[in-house]
C-alpha cells in the first residue's frame, strides 16, 4: 500500500519486485529467488539486466527504509518530540519551541517507570530550555544546574549498570576489565540512601551482588522483582531476574540447596510475567536450566506444562534437541537412567551446549547403571578429550565440566575414602551436578 500511495515516487517495477519477493517470506530459500529466474518474472519479455535488477533492490530498500520511518515518527516518543523541537528551531519559533519543552518534561516526569534514559532526556530538554534558539541564553540559572543533575543521574545509573555487565562477564568468560572511577560512583551512590532514584539503588544492588556476592543485595533485589514490577521497565525486570538467577544457581553449585527453591520461585515469576522471552524467543540455555531447577524439586507436572507451553518460543533450528534433552533430565531425575542412555548417547549435538548437557546426564547416567565398571571410565576420558578439542568460551562450563569428570571418575575407581571425597567435592566451587555427586558419595558403603 505504501509503495501505491502519493508518499513513494518509486517506479512500479519495485511495486512488482515487494510483491514477488514477499511471497518467500519468512525463510527466502526457494530457488525461485535465484537472481536470472526473479528477473525474468518480473521484467516479462526482457533480457537478464544485472544492473537494472539491482537498482530496483536499492529502490525498494530505500521504500522500505522510508516506510519504517514514516511508521515509527506516528507513534507518541520522546524522539519525535526532539524531532519537533529541532525543527521549531530550525524555524526560530522560540514560542512554540518553549512550550514543547515543557510538555515533553512533563510526560517524562510523569513516567512512573523507572529508566535510565528518562535522565537522559530530561537533561537534553534542559539543555535546550538554557540555550535557545539564535544562540540565546536563558536568563535563568535553573535549567543549567537541572541538566548538570539529570547528566549526574544519567552517569551515575549507566556507570553502575554497565560495570555489572562487565563484572558479569569477568565471571563467566575470564576476562578482565579495569573500570575508572567505579569506586567513587558506589561511594557516591551509598552515601546517597535512600535518597537517590530506586533505579540507582537497584543498579548499585546489582553491582554488590555480581561483584561482591552480597545476600543483602539479592533480598533487596528479589523484594523489588515481587512486590514494584511496576515501577521497572520491562529490560530492568528482565535484567533483575538474570542476575538473581545467576546468583542463586552460583549458591547451588556451592552446594547449598536451598537456593533451589529461589530458583524455581525466580523462573515461574519470569514466566508468569513472560520476562524470559528476547526478541520472541527462549534461549535453550535458559529452557533446559528452567526444566533441571524444577526436576531437582520433584515438580514434574508443572515442567511437562512448562515444555508444553514454551518450547514453541525455542528457535525452530533447535526445538527438537533442546526438548528431548529436556526430557531426559525429567528421566534422569526420576531414576530412569537406561532410558537417558537410550535417548542420548547417539545424538551429535552441534552446539555445545546440547552436548555438554547430554555428555553430563549420560556420564552420570553411565555411572548409575554400570558403577565401577570400564564402561564409566571409558566414556569419562573421551569426555575429557571432548573438552581438550572444544572451544568453550565459559570459564565455568569449561572448569564445571571437567570437575565432574574428574569426582565421576574418583567414584568409579573406588580408591579415595568417602570422607575425602566428600571434602573435596564439598569445598570445589564450580561443579555440575553436585548435588548428585554429594549423594552418591553419601550412599557410598
Amino acid at each position: 500500500q505504501y509503495l501505491k500511495s502519493n508518499h513513494s515516487n518509486r517506479l512500479t517495477t519495485t511495486q512488482k519486485l515487494f510483491n514477488y519477493i514477499k511471497e518467500f517470506h519468512p525463510y527466502y530459500s526457494s530457488d525461485k529467488l535465484d537472481k536470472a529466474y526473479a528477473f525474468k518474472r518480473i521484467f516479462k519479455g526482457e533480457s537478464y539486466n544485472n544492473k537494472k535488477l539491482m537498482d530496483t533492490l536499492s529502490d525498494l530498500h530505500i521504500s522500505i527504509k522510508e516506510f519504517l520511518l514514516v511508521q515509527e515518527i506516528k507513534k507518541e516518543s520522546i524522539e519525535r518530540d526532539f524531532l519537533f523541537l529541532q525543527i521549531l528551531k530550525d524555524r526560530n519559533l522560540e514560542k512554540l519551541y518553549l512550550k514543547q519543552i515543557g510538555q515533553s518534561k512533563t510526560k517524562l516526569n510523569e513516567n512512573i517507570k523507572q529508566d535510565l534514559w528518562n535522565y537522559l532526556d530530561l537533561m537534553k530538554l534542559h539543555h535546550l530550555n538554557y540555550f535557545l534558539p539564535n544562540n540565546k541564553l536563558s536568563p535563568e540559572q535553573d535549567s543549567i544546574k537541572k541538566a548538570m543533575k539529570n547528566m549526574d543521574l544519567f552517569y551515575t545509573a549507566t556507570k553502575l549498570l554497565y560495570s555489572s555487565e562487565l563484572y558479569s562477564r569477568k565471571n563467566i568468560l575470564a576476562e578482565s576489565n579495569q573500570i575508572p572511577l567505579l569506586e567513587a560512583t558506589l561511594t557516591f551512590t551509598q552515601q546517597q540512601g535512600t535518597t537517590i532514584p530506586l533505579l540507582h539503588q537497584i543498579y548499585s544492588h546489582t553491582l554488590l551482588l555480581i561483584k561482591d556476592k552480597n545476600v543483602q543485595s539479592y533480598s533487596f533485589l528479589k523484594s523489588i522483582l515481587l512486590n514494584k514490577p511496576k515501577v521497572l521497565q520491562e529490560q530492568e525486570q528482565k535484567i533483575i531476574l538474570t542476575y538473581l538467577l545467576n546468583y542463586a544457581v552460583g549458591c547451588v553449585r556451592q552446594g547449598k540447596t536451598i537456593y533451589l527453591k529461589e530458583i524455581f520461585n525466580l523462573n515461574k515469576v519470569g514466566v508468569e510475567h513472560r520476562l524470559l522471552i528476547e526478541n520472541g524467543n527462549i534461549s535453550f540455555t535458559r529452557f533446559n536450566n528452567i526444566v533441571d531447577a524444577a526436576c531437582k524439586l520433584k515438580e514434574f507436572d508443572w515442567v511437562h506444562d512448562f515444555i508444553k507451553d514454551w518450547s514453541i518460543y525455542l528457535n525452530q533450528d533447535i526445538r527438537e534437541g533442546t526438548v528431548k534433552i529436556a526430557k531426559a533430565i525429567i528421566k534422569f531425575e526420576n531414576e530412569e537412567y537406561e532410558s537417558v542412555i537410550k535417548a542420548l548417547k547417539d545424538e551429535n549435538y552441534s552446539i555445545i551446549d546440547h552436548a555438554l548437557r547430554a555428555k553430563w546426564l549420560l556420564l552420570c547416567s553411565y555411572y548409575e547403571v554400570f558403577g565401577n565398571s570400564s564402561i564409566v571410565l571409558n566414556y569419562a576420558r573421551a569426555f575429557e578429550v571432548y573438552l581438550k578439542r572444544s572451544r568453550i568460551n565459559s570459564t565455568e562450563l569449561a572448569i564445571g565440566s571437567a570437575n565432574l569428570i574428574k569426582f565421576v571418575k574418583k567414584l568409579a575407581y573406588g580408591k579415595t575414602s568417602k570422607d575425602t571425597l566428600y571434602h573435596e567435592v564439598s569445598t570445589t566451587e564450580f561443579i555440575f551436578f553436585k548435588s548428585w555427586l554429594i549423594r552418591k558419595i553419601k550412599n557410598r558403603s
